[in-house]
């Protein structure tokens, strides 16, 4: 018998000074079996940095026909397709004719590889953005997930700063390759 989905809860308090959003958030995430606490934590984050009530997880690794995140219009017609990791440019070319918006959140050691072989293909691509975290951030803000977590996050001039529950604080600095 398959293992199913695991479902984490995510309290956010989050200050986005950089888009002038405020706002507490609760997500249920689930994480596949197949996916690490990184990417989910890096879903979490690209979820912040989006931040809309209408955001919404796709099925993700369950099912490679959806983005990672999206938001839809009233309409049901996608308007901002985001993709979490390395996505192959043909994947970031579809999701660019079904969204008017496309959004890459990096996070993976191999990040750099991936845009010096990848880069020149996805900056010709029209309205596709992307960013990238440190992979060691990430790997600390993964370590040893409860099932139920609150984190306050502040976004200010590129920088996302996570305060979770022990009072720790972590920085994570965003750089951004490429802003479609």
């Amino acid at each position: 018998m398959a293992t199913g989905a695991t479902l984490y809860v995510f309290r956010i308090d989050l200050a986005d000074q950089d888009r002038n959003q405020y706002g507490s958030h609760s997500l249920k995430v689930a994480r596949h079996p197949s996916e690490t606490a990184e990417r989910m934590v890096a879903r979490v984050l690209a979820w912040c940095l989006h931040a809309d009530e209408r955001l919404s997880f796709g099925k993700g690794l369950s099912n490679p026909e959806e983005a990672d995140l999206w938001l839809h219009d009233d309409g049901g017609d996608v308007v901002h397709w985001i993709e979490v990791g390395e996505p192959e440019p043909e994947r970031l070319k579809k999701a660019a004719r079904q969204g008017r918006r496309v959004s890459v959140l990096g996070y993976l050691r191999s990040q750099p590889i991936w845009w010096q072989k990848q880069g020149g293909a996805i900056r010709q691509l029209k309205g596709v953005s992307v960013q990238t975290l440190p992979w060691e951030v990430i790997q600390q803000l993964a370590t040893d997930l409860p099932r139920q977590i609150s984190w306050q996050v502040m976004i200010s001039e590129g920088m996302l700063y996570i305060t979770r529950e022990d009072g720790s604080t972590v920085e994570c600095p965003l750089e951004t390759l490429h802003q479609g």
